[in-house]
Order: C-alpha cells, then sequence, then structure tokens
C-alpha cells in the first residue's frame, strides 16, 4: 500500500460529512470547493476533489449531497 500526501478519510460517511462541512463554511474567498469524493487506490483511503462527479451516478451522487 503506497501513501498518498492528500487528506485521508477512513471511509466513505467521513469523506461525505466533510465534504459538507467544507462546503457550509466555505466563502467566495476559496479557489477550489470539493465537488465530490473518491476512493484512492493508493492509500486505500477517501479523498476530497473539486472535479464534479461524472458518469450515470452524478445526478443520484448530488441528489445525496443535498440531504
Amino acid at each position: 500500500m503506497t501513501d498518498c500526501t492528500k487528506i485521508k478519510y477512513p471511509n466513505r460517511p467521513a469523506a461525505i460529512q466533510a465534504m459538507k462541512a467544507i462546503v457550509a463554511a466555505t466563502t467566495t474567498e476559496r479557489p477550489k470547493i470539493p465537488r465530490s469524493i473518491y476512493p484512492c487506490s493508493r492509500c486505500m483511503a477517501w479523498h476530497l476533489t473539486s472535479q464534479e462527479p461524472k458518469g450515470k451516478g452524478a445526478r443520484r451522487w448530488n441528489a445525496a449531497l443535498r440531504s
């Protein structure tokens, strides 16, 4: 297992909770706002990304974040 330098979240719910907290506290001064999470195959943890979710699950993902 290779370690990476990004902030690690132990599981999907923890990453979602962190992303929601960051988005709620974000001002317009922040250049990048997290928009999605993903599992990392290098460190086996979850990370945030500012890239929009893509693919079939994007609509379902966006709805889940609003709840």
